[in-house]
């Protein structure tokens, strides 16, 4: 740049050069051709005088410059012309004697001639005044028009620098200029925007003071390799620091122009990024969030739940920027905590964890588990900051090394089942609203994940129960499908049909049937009844198998339902052989005993596979409540099979029986079934015959129409102390044939064998009211 600025003047000097020469030559021509005219003819002496004139010109030319430039310092022709013009016919006046002195006194020493005498010097001297006064006419409209360019120029360029100025204060991006050690040497008022600074404080800042002490090196290293790079351009990203503490992220495009003369530096222009990089930042973690939920839903659905908790814990901790993560999970009994899994990033691995493997005591997180008990959640970011009331709880993360902590309630219909915790072990971490939102979508998952979990336990346990309910029972069970396959069978179906478990083990049920009919005397008659049994898939069939060894099979199939559709058979088998021979003794007590053994015979068989076909239903539609179906089930078969032997039984023990037993018919019937029991506690003391109560509601349930808005009411009360009364509301069913009132019959031949007071049984106000006698117990 400078060696062009020189090139420049030179040839500007070389112009002015030539203009004076050529204005000398000019007035010295004019001059001599003046001089000839008036001498008359042309002689050496005109030659002479032209070329002294030509130099003197020349020389005259230079003083009136310099001496009208120093005058225009003080008297500029643009701004005070008046005096311009005076001084310069003075100054005119006195230069033209003087300097007519010097050139004749020149001439005449170079030419060696006499000076001129004082008139022809005085005559010269005017001529001189003339020519310097016109010189200096020429030499001031020079300046004048070029005083009057430049000025136009100054203006043109002020208005540019304005525009400029203007640019570069409405500009969002900030211009700056650095040196070759990163200090500012110029900055735009944009700065200010971003930082909060002016541009002048800009100026007193240190290199890189601005920049985010963990992104100086980043900063550094960008600097240092563009600085290798002359001509080249460099994109760099980092945080600044404002003025009131603030963190931004900013993107500088940062040129070096070392190389050039007016720079010497390197020009970045840098843009505020923040809400930028944010709402990238807020896509990628929607993304992520999006992902993780749905591994976290496919993983928990497919796979096991331990395995899948210590994969999700960990990427809940990554996704949570936090070192620990874990699950606690309270005890049936609520008074302990135990950890299910703990994940450790590999920092946090170094910090001690106390109780991942012992669990903790309820009573040593009390603040905590109360709070998480309500539905809160903890978010924490400094563990000093705790309530004085959390005291316990304080001390509790600080022997964990906890700086900040998050823990969500882990809720099952408003029960708190545990907690989900993440834990800060370096840093004191800020817990946003948006995150915390998100991690308990997270802790949804997880929560219902473990009580599926926890259920599917309960759901086996309760059906191993009814498992070994089954197996305990003299009665033989198959359950099979309408593919022929063999879901379930006990011991007893293998022992009375005279097979073996290899029967079970490789075959269907149809060939299992056919190896049962192999034993049986009345083989044909069995097959044409199953045939018949298999193609209406109707109520249950009833069959009887005579077998070979003189037994007395009972065989009842019953068909199995779900939603109203058949997808199955559900098989009973039991030896009545002691009951055909009970039968045809005639001795009153041997026919009211095998009254009552046909009685619980027909009870057991239908009972369980009523109960069984609302299990299968219920089991999709409601885990808890089928396991809690089971349950009942369960017990009311342990009922029957405890009290087969009993003569009495408690009226305590007939009526948690009833209970039972009206549970699993309200399953069926929902709201259209309602029972009242009024009994005060010194009634459930006296005894009653077993059974009486659950042929009553049966009869009730079976003889009556009921419907939502007509529901079967059932009551049991006492009274004259010694008496149970049970009443239903009549609403007969339309029956074919009259009932045949053997459950009546039973109940009083039983009580024949045992009591001289006998039940009764009438309509009243159209009620149908039996009449119990309650016994003391002796």
């Amino acid at each position: 740049m400078k060696t062009i600025d020189k090139k420049n003047n030179l040839n500007n000097q070389i112009v002015t050069i030539k203009t004076q020469f050529l204005s000398a030559l000019i007035f010295s021509i004019i001059i001599e051709l003046t001089n000839i005219f008036v001498s008359g003819g042309l002689d050496d002496s005109n030659i002479e005088n032209w070329i002294s004139n030509l130099f003197a010109f020349v020389f005259l030319w230079q003083i009136v410059i310099k001496s009208n430039r120093v005058l225009n310092k003080v008297f500029p022709i643009d701004e005070k012309p008046k005096k311009n013009l005076i001084i310069n016919i003075v100054l005119a006046y006195f230069l033209s004697i003087p300097f007519t002195i010097i050139v004749e006194f020149i001439l005449s020493f170079i030419y060696s001639r006499d000076m001129p005498l004082i008139n022809e010097i005085m005559g010269e001297a005017l001529v001189t005044f003339l020519i310097i006064a016109l010189m200096s006419s020429v030499v001031n409209m020079l300046m004048f028009f070029k005083a009057y360019e430049k000025q136009g120029e100054m203006v043109l360029a002020e208005r540019q620098l304005t525009y400029l100025r203007q640019m570069l204060e409405n500009v969002e991006d900030v211009i700056q200029v650095l040196d070759i050690t990163g200090a500012v040497k110029y900055s735009s008022p944009s700065i200010y925007k971003i930082l909060g600074f002016t541009p002048e404080e800009v100026l007193s800042h240190a290199p890189l003071e601005r920049v985010h002490p963990d992104d100086r090196i980043i900063t550094r290293g960008a600097y240092q390799k563009l600085l290798k790079m002359p001509g080249n351009d460099a994109l760099v990203q980092f945080r600044v620091i404002t003025k009131t503490g603030e963190i931004k992220i900013v993107e500088a495009k940062m040129v070096n122009a070392l190389a050039n003369p007016e720079i010497e530096g390197f020009i970045a222009t840098i843009r505020d990024v923040s809400q930028t990089v944010d709402a990238t930042k807020r896509l990628q973690r929607q993304a992520e969030t999006y992902e993780l939920l749905l591994n976290m839903s496919k993983s928990f659905l497919k796979n096991d739940f331990q395995n899948t908790l210590e994969l999700m814990l960990e990427d809940l901790g990554r996704f949570a920027g936090v070192e620990r993560t874990y699950v606690y999970q309270l005890n049936q009994s609520r008074d302990y905590l135990n950890c299910l899994f703990e994940w450790r990033s590999e920092k946090g691995a170094s910090v001690k964890s106390l109780f991942y493997e012992t669990g903790l005591a309820v009573e040593r997180l009390a603040w905590v588990v109360n709070e998480l008990d309500n539905g809160k959640i903890i978010a924490i970011s400094d563990i000093e900051d705790m309530p004085l009331e959390a005291e316990g709880s304080k001390r509790i993360f600080e022997s964990d090394g906890t700086k900040s902590i998050l823990l969500i309630p882990m809720m099952v219909k408003n029960s708190l089942i545990g907690f989900i915790g993440y834990d800060s072990l370096f840093v004191n971490k800020t817990w946003g609203d948006e995150e915390v939102r998100t991690l308990s979508i997270f802790n949804e998952i997880v929560t219902s994940a473990l009580s599926r979990k926890e259920s599917e336990i309960k759901t086996r346990d309760s059906l191993s129960l009814l498992q070994n309910v089954i197996e305990s029972t003299a009665d033989g069970i198959m359950v099979a499908d309408l593919n022929d396959h063999i879901i379930l069978h006990n011991r007893a179906f293998v022992q009375l049909c005279g097979l073996s478990d290899l029967d079970f083990t490789k075959n269907g049920k149809s060939t299992v049937i056919e190896r049962l009919l192999e034993n049986v005397e009345n083989k044909q008659e069995l097959i044409n009844e199953i045939q018949l049994a298999s193609s209406q898939q109707g109520p249950d069939n009833k069959l009887t198998a005579y077998m070979k060894d003189k037994r007395v099979l009972e065989i009842i199939s019953a068909p199995q339902k779900f939603e109203a559709a058949v997808n199955g058979n559900i098989w009973s088998v039991r030896d009545i052989t002691s009951r055909i021979n009970s039968v045809k003794e005639k001795i009153e007590k041997g026919v009211a005993q095998a009254q009552f053994e046909s009685l619980k015979n027909q009870v057991n068989p239908h009972f369980l596979f009523n109960s069984l076909n609302v299990l299968t239903s219920l089991v999709h539609i409601d885990p808890n409540l089928s396991e809690r179906f089971i349950n009942e089930l369960a017990k009311s078969y342990r009922y029957l099979l405890e009290q087969k032997d009993n003569e009495l039984v408690d009226l305590k023990t007939e009526i948690d029986f009833v209970k039972a037993f009206t549970f699993l018919l309200k399953i069926r019937f929902e709201d259209k079934l309602q029972l009242k029991i009024d009994l005060k506690k010194a009634h459930l003391s006296y005894q009653i015959a077993p059974l009486t109560l659950q042929l009553l509601i049966e009869n009730a349930v079976k003889h009556n129409s009921f419907s939502q808005d007509e529901p079967l009411k059932i009551g049991i009360h006492v009274e004259d102390e010694n008496v149970l009364v049970v009443e239903n509301n009549l609403q007969m069913r339309i029956q074919s044939m009259p009932s045949t009132r053997v459950g009546q019959s039973n109940i009083i031949n039983r009580y024949k064998l045992i009591t001289d007071r006998l039940p009764e049984f009438s309509i009243e106000k159209n009620k149908y009211v039996a009449r119990i006698p309650l016994l003391k117990n002796n």
